[in-house]
């Protein structure tokens, strides 16, 4: 039967675009994904950490690195201590320091005593330090990239 004498459908949304070139690279790439199929994703490293804001930011704390968290409650001040150290305070028997993380950080002022929040207390060996954030928001996983190869940023 003659060519001619075949009767063409409707044309298709877009199928003027389904050039020859074009229908070669969608068949590549659908050859690669079946070739690909069923194999492990390959698996990036992830560190657990609790999540938590403070002043103006949020920022991520290794959870393998945070003893307990606590009420922030009003601290004992240290005359003459930087102004990142809100006091002192006792936890279970033992004498914890406590620093606003967001004073230390420099990205907000240091907050009315009677702030609500929380303490974020570090595992460590020597003197106990809790951290005060305004809250915790939650445990999360995060991949883990390696600062090797990596360009130092400028600022």
């Amino acid at each position: 039967m003659p060519q001619s004498a075949l009767t063409a459908g409707p044309a298709l949304p877009g199928e003027a675009a389904l050039t020859a070139a074009r229908i070669d690279a969608i068949l590549d790439a659908r050859t690669r994904s079946l070739a690909t199929r069923g194999t492990a994703p390959e698996t990036q490293p992830t560190r657990s950490l609790l999540v938590c804001r403070t002043g103006a930011e949020t920022v991520g704390l290794p959870l393998d690195g945070v003893a307990e968290v606590f009420p922030f409650r009003p601290c004992t001040p240290v005359p003459g201590a930087p102004a990142s150290l809100v006091g002192l305070t006792g936890r279970g028997g033992i004498l914890v320091s406590v620093v606003d993380l967001a004073v230390a950080l420099g990205t907000a002022p240091a907050p009315p005593e009677d702030a609500a929040g929380h303490v974020v207390t570090l595992r460590r060996d020597g003197p106990r330090i809790g951290l005060r954030v305004d809250r915790v928001l939650s445990v999360t996983e995060a991949v883990v990239e390696s600062l090797a190869g990596r360009a130092p940023e400028t600022g």
